[in-house]
């Protein structure tokens, strides 16, 4: 094969010529000229190449060249090129006044007889004409150029159309986290599109760096400045398909910061890849490393793990990635400052029999009606106000105390008692020698009057003396007068006419403890319902302890105030509720609370761009310092 060629050119270190001409028959010719170098007998019956190459370990490289620049076989070469100029040029004036070959002049190309010295053209030259070089050759790369668009352009519609919909609720407010995840995920296919064509151009940065024909910087350079079109292209074309059709925000700071934040996620990792393939000494080993690092920046990113629920350990992780960063931004500068609603069962206020009630209105999740129609009930009957406009009054009472909704219900007749004891005054009843046993003696009287519907409305008045003093008939006492007057034997007889002196002047014929017996159903209907209730107030003043009334007033307070909360739930349920989009970057620990402001999410300019672009500027280092310093022999 050697035999087949008629020429034969060797280049020392540096790109410096030393030897140049015919092979001859056999070789002979290349074979005479290296055995003078070393003063010895020409071989018969050698390799030619392993000869050239014996020879040449013999001999320091710039002894072989300053011999071949003094042979007579490089004259004669040169003349034979100056008569090929004659015959070309037209005349010897012609030829002569053409520059002569670089390899016979050291003026050009030389310092002395054994220093090489470039004479290449400026930095920005060289920089000029690598960046065009690079750009070329990644345009007619199919891996690198065409697939990446492609993948880019169809990931990206297909995310814009899963995640498409209205991001005015909590569910877009989902979507479009999920969405910005998956794009920031999406753009790890040109980090790994990078890695093999820059590992196969390794072999001619070191062959023409080495020959002298460039820098190292002005090739690293260059490859940096190529690759800024690709990204602009990639980025613009990523967001006519994602951002619009995602229904992201349209003012001109969003869409701004978005392009921005997108340009720098393609350069960021893109550049990425392209520094572990200058770094590592193959294909395998770079990608198995970009691997490596995209799945656990994934994880460590804040998304799939918050923050506040990674180990220890790892926290340096998430302040150490670079996605993280991407992504923080590009979802704040999307949720920060929107509101997004969220939509609940509704609590509807509806009167019932005079009585303002709280009904559930409960979707069906496949559950028996008859269950959830108990469970309304149990919920109706456990949170009852008295018939004043303003719930000034409630009782609150255990699931399933009640499973009737009428006007008779325990819980009707609680509330109303309830009512009575607050607007009655504070109790009267200082008796605190046998306090236990009168207030056994209440508890008998209130379950009774209870169990008889004594205390229903809109008569309770007339109902209450009915079922405690005045008789129904001749033949039958009321119902708990025997309860009645258990609780009246520890009171003195004046607290107990009190009540009737002002309504009832007749002399004081006195029935078991204190109550007058001209008090008849016909006498107390005569009065006006003011004085009605004004004698059923006295009366329970009278039997009920002062601390009783005021235990009553206090849980009043609270319900109350619970109250109010449940009409908040019941707005909540009603109308929903907005949640600020701010709120749900603090769960994953991308704003923080002000006073004064509420939460506040200002991190995505001068944190998460910055942090982006210190990334940059650090990765882009470290690939120049590599093109500069690091050499692999092998793949």
């Amino acid at each position: 094969m050697f035999e087949s060629f008629d020429d034969f050119l060797l280049v020392a270190k540096g790109g410096r010529v030393s030897y140049m001409g015919e092979l001859g028959k056999g070789s002979e010719t290349l074979l005479r000229y290296f055995s003078k170098l070393t003063n010895e007998d020409f071989p018969t019956s050698v390799n030619p190449p392993d000869y050239v190459l014996t020879t040449l370990d013999k001999i320091t490289a710039d002894v072989a060249v300053s011999s071949w620049s003094s042979s007579d076989e490089n004259r004669t070469l040169s003349d034979s090129i100056q008569d090929q100029k004659v015959l070309l040029l037209g005349g010897e004036e012609e030829a002569s006044s053409s520059p002569p070959p670089p390899w016979t002049t050291d003026e050009r190309f030389y310092d002395d007889a054994t220093n090489f010295k470039r004479k290449c053209g400026s930095f920005c030259t060289e920089f000029v004409r690598l960046t065009r070089r690079h750009f070329v050759c990644q345009l007619r790369n199919p891996s690198y150029s065409f697939i990446r668009m492609s993948v880019s352009i169809w990931v990206s519609l297909f995310l814009g159309v899963l995640f498409f919909g209205d991001k005015s609720t909590i569910e877009g407010a989902v979507y479009s986290i999920g969405g910005i995840f998956f794009l920031v995920f999406v753009l790890v296919i040109p980090m790994q599109t990078a890695i093999v064509p820059l590992i196969e151009d390794r072999a001619v940065l070191y062959r023409e760096a080495m020959s002298g024909l460039y820098g190292r910087l002005s090739y690293g350079l260059g490859q940096l400045c190529a690759d800024v079109p690709f990204h602009l292209v990639n980025t613009i074309l990523m967001f006519i398909c994602f951002y619009l059709l995602m229904g992201f925000k349209l003012d001109g700071g969003s869409v701004g910061y978005f392009l921005l934040a997108l340009l720098f996620a393609n350069w960021l990792i893109t550049s990425m890849g392209q520094m572990y393939a200058l770094l590592l000494p193959n294909e395998e080993a770079a990608s198995g490393l970009a691997g490596l690092s995209v799945i656990l920046s994934v994880m460590l990113m804040g998304f799939l793990i918050t923050v506040h629920a990674m180990p220890n350990g790892w926290v340096w992780g998430y302040w150490a990635n670079m996605f993280r960063y991407i992504l923080q931004g590009i979802v704040t500068n999307e949720l920060g400052g929107n509101s997004y609603h969220i939509d609940l069962p509704s609590l509807n206020l509806g009167p019932v029999n005079g009585n303002s009630t709280v009904n559930f209105t409960q979707p069906d999740f496949g559950m028996d009606m008859d269950v959830l129609t108990t469970r309304r009930r149990n919920l109706e009957s456990s949170l009852w106000s008295s018939s004043s406009e303003e719930p000034t009054e409630l009782v609150l009472f255990g699931p399933g105390t009640d499973g009737t909704t009428t006007f008779n219900s325990p819980a009707i007749q609680s509330a109303n008692l309830a009512s009575l004891l607050q607007n009655s005054g504070p109790g009267r009843n200082k008796n605190e020698t046998n306090q236990a046993a009168g207030l056994v003696a209440l508890a008998d009287l209130v379950q009774c009057l209870i169990q008889n519907d004594c205390l229903v409305q809109p008569n309770l008045p007339s109902n209450f003396m009915s079922c405690t003093v005045i008789p129904p008939s001749f033949r039958r006492p009321p119902v708990c007068k025997e309860q009645f007057n258990t609780a009246l034997d520890t009171l003195p007889v004046d607290e107990i006419l009190n009540c009737f002196r002002d309504d009832f002047p007749v002399a004081y014929e006195l029935e078991t403890r204190g109550v007058p017996s001209s008090v008849t159903k016909e006498s107390f209907n005569s009065l006006n319902a003011t004085d009605q209730v004004g004698v059923v107030q006295c009366l329970v003043t009278t039997i009920v302890p002062e601390s009783f009334i005021r235990a009553v007033d206090a849980i009043i307070r609270i319900v109350k105030d619970l109250y109010q909360l449940l009409l908040i739930v019941v707005d909540v349920f009603q109308n929903g509720i907005d949640l600020p989009g701010d709120l749900i970057l603090f769960f994953f620990g991308w704003s923080e609370w002000e006073s004064g402001e509420g939460f506040v999410s200002p991190f995505k300019w001068h944190y998460c761009m910055t942090a982006m672009l210190t990334f940059l500027v650090g990765i882009e280092t470290i690939k120049l310092l590599s093109v500069r310093f690091i050499v692999w022999t092998k793949r």
